[in-house]
């Protein structure tokens, strides 16, 4: 997965979830 696709994720998830978009964030940030 591109950090394009997932930023795009967890802009999706967002509208859904706001916390696992949080989680996907810290994880794309630490990488």
């Amino acid at each position: 997965m591109t950090a394009h696709a997932i930023m795009e994720t967890a802009i999706a998830s967002a509208g859904l979830e706001p916390m696992s978009a949080r989680g996907m964030g810290e994880e794309c940030h630490d990488e």
